[in-house]
């Protein structure tokens, strides 16, 4: 690993009266190897300047080195950021109260630390870049003020979340991906005040949900695809004041259930599709916990395509819901050698479930097709049964 930072076109635009530039040049500066202690006068210069931008480059960081943003208007640009190793306790490019834009820039990360940090009240976007493999979590943000964009960008095989948005910060997200959290989430919301928007967002193979809300965040996602869960869930909202809604988003071929949504949190979904799911559809448990579904398709799902429990609400307006392909026959009893017939297969669960006292679901008669049940058919009204184990989501 080249113990010096290279950097190609650095440019000025601005600077203060100890910044050795002219305050009206124009042209970059031509291409430079500097060691560390021409990086510490950098860095010092990147922190005081009005402007800042640093063009088409690679940043080779050595062990003790991070780029940390602390000034205004900084732009990097064109730039691959990579480093071997490097403390835990900062990211490997950090924004603290200054504002950044990145654009087209590839990070990095092998190390068991955050790629992309931003905090202290700063303001960061990232444009057409790419989080390319991360030791910890690909882009944090936290704290009240903290606002990050991320539009056309890639996140991808990180160890901890792709995004985490926490503490009170906003993000904002459009057609992006959020791809294979090997130990968590994909996009994490958490904390009361913290709020995500997105839009045309792939969250693909998390290892934990796809999308995780919890402790009062708040997340409004469009037009957005949730899909292969390893072990959990597309989406999963947690907790008291914790807010989701979708619309049209789909959410497909995860371990569990397409959404879970627990201890008290409130799930919006419209015109969704929630299919082919390791266990749910939909499950809501806990008291206060409430789901809404409007213009749903729920088809094909391991379980229930809506199962509520622990006394949780849901709502299903103009669903559909459906079991097995119209093309999968039903089992047949087993036949055996003399020509008896053996014992005949259970029937197949029912397509909305509620169990638990308190538990309910209503709504305006959601067409059921298929493998419809006489549960099924019942949801217009109210459906209360015993108290059963919590099952899983």
């Amino acid at each position: 690993m080249n113990a010096s930072l290279q950097v190609l076109g650095l440019a000025l635009g601005r600077s203060w009266d100890d910044v050795p530039l002219q305050e009206d040049a124009k042209e970059p500066l031509k291409a430079a190897s500097l060691g560390p202690h021409e990086l510490a006068d950098l860095l010092r210069v990147l922190n005081k300047a009005v402007v800042v931008t640093l063009v088409n480059g690679h940043l080779h960081l050595r062990p003790d080195q991070a780029l940390q943003v602390t000034g205004r208007n900084v732009l990097l640009s064109d730039l691959t950021i990579e480093a071997a190793r490097a403390r835990v306790d900062i990211g490997l490019v950090s924004v603290l109260g200054g504002t950044a834009r990145l654009t087209r820039c590839r990070l990095v990360n092998p190390c068991p630390h955050v790629a992309l940090l931003v905090g202290g009240g700063a303001r960061a976007e990232l444009w057409h870049s790419e989080v390319a493999g991360s030791g910890g979590a690909g882009v944090l943000a936290l704290g009240p003020g903290v606002v990050v964009a991320v539009h056309h960008c890639r996140v991808a095989d990180t160890a901890g979340t792709c995004v985490h948005v926490g503490g009170g910060a906003s993000a904002v997200l459009s057609s992006s991906e959020l791809l294979r959290s090997g130990l968590f989430c994909g996009l994490v919301a958490q904390g009361p005040g913290s709020r995500v928007e997105a839009q045309r967002l792939v969250v693909d193979g998390a290892t934990e949900s796809n999308v995780f809300v919890e402790q009062g965040a708040g997340v409004l996602l469009q037009d957005s695809r949730l899909t292969h869960s390893v072990e959990r869930q597309g989406l999963q909202a947690r907790g008291r004041g914790s807010v989701a809604e979708l619309q049209r988003c789909v959410l497909s071929g995860n371990g569990q259930s397409g959404a879970y949504v627990l201890s008290g949190a409130a799930v919006k979904l419209q015109g969704c599709t929630l299919q082919g799911n390791g266990i749910s559809g939909l499950m809501a448990g806990g008291s206060g916990s409430r789901a809404q579904l409007a213009g749903c398709q729920l088809a094909a799902n391991a379980g229930a395509g809506v199962h509520v429990v622990g006394g949780a609400e849901a709502e299903l307006d103009g669903c559909e819901v459906t079991g097995a392909p119209a093309d999968q026959p039903a089992p047949a009893p087993a036949i055996s050698a003399d020509g008896a017939a053996g014992e005949v297969p259970p029937p197949p669960p029912p397509l909305i479930r509620a169990q638990g006292e308190g538990s309910r679901v209503v709504g305006a008669s959601p067409p059921c097709v298929q493998t419809c049940t006489p549960l099924c058919k019942l949801a217009s009204r109210p459906l209360s049964f015993a108290r059963t184990p919590y099952p899983r989501g």
